[in-house]
């Protein structure tokens, strides 16, 4: 499994547009054969701030997400809402393999 971590901020006036673009690429990529969770969450303290939490069967399922048109659609939209550049981190789930 693929685990995939994105932390965003999002301007404060930009925040309800976020949400709405978001809303169509987790609806699409749940529909993915290899996606197996695709989840967003907003900092209750914070809530210019999200995170994206995605689960894959496996590096190509994560490398065809990442191909797919609707996630570059809201790459470009979301590009000027952004506070600063998103912070990716991908994690191999070793303890899956070790059990």
């Amino acid at each position: 499994m693929i685990i995939l971590t994105s932390r965003m901020s999002v301007r404060t006036e930009s925040i309800e547009a976020f949400i709405r673009i978001a809303e169509v690429v987790i609806k699409e990529t749940r529909k993915e054969a290899g996606c197996l969770e695709y989840e967003l969450f907003q900092d209750p303290l914070h809530p210019e701030k999200f995170m994206f939490y995605e689960i894959y069967a496996d590096s190509e399922a994560q490398q065809f997400h990442s191909r797919q048109p609707y996630l570059e659609e809201f790459r470009r939209l979301r590009e000027p809402m952004l506070q600063y550049s998103p912070v990716l981190k991908i994690y191999n789930a070793t303890l899956q393999k070790l059990s």
